[in-house]
């Protein structure tokens, strides 16, 4: 679950998708999170990228998703290792942060949610067979 902090102390929660998150971890081959490698990793976030693309996973899911794997998973990994795959490290904070930049846009070109979103999808263009 996530809370989304507004400018006048309003604030959002919103549920963590745990069965979609579940179906993903099953989709890679792994019974729970402590499973998942680089590689395994990778293939989650893409398959939860392709299915934000056609629209059967929402932004607030993939953000959550994104944020829960971040800090769950890579971070569990040795430093060592965590250098070695910085794009994921920079994809999965900037998928995190998309439920609160969409409320927040405060530049008319779209600021930090432009820029937080095309690190998403250049990470899975770069890696799908599209």
């Amino acid at each position: 679950m996530s809370k989304i902090y507004g400018p006048n102390i309003e604030t959002i929660t919103i549920p963590f998708p745990e069965e979609k998150y579940n179906r993903y971890l099953d989709e890679v081959g792994v019974t729970n999170e402590k499973e998942l490698s680089f590689t395994a990793l990778t293939e989650m976030m893409l398959a939860i990228i392709r299915d934000f693309k056609n629209g059967s996973v929402s932004l607030d899911e993939i953000s959550d998703m994104f944020g829960h794997l971040w800090h769950y998973v890579f971070l569990c990994f040795p430093f060592e290792q965590r250098n070695l795959y910085s794009e994921i490290d920079d994809t999965l904070l900037a998928g995190s942060e998309l439920n609160y930049e969409i409320r927040h846009i405060i530049y008319p070109n779209g600021g930090n949610l432009v820029l937080f979103m095309t690190r998403v999808m250049q990470f899975y263009d770069r890696r799908s067979n599209k």
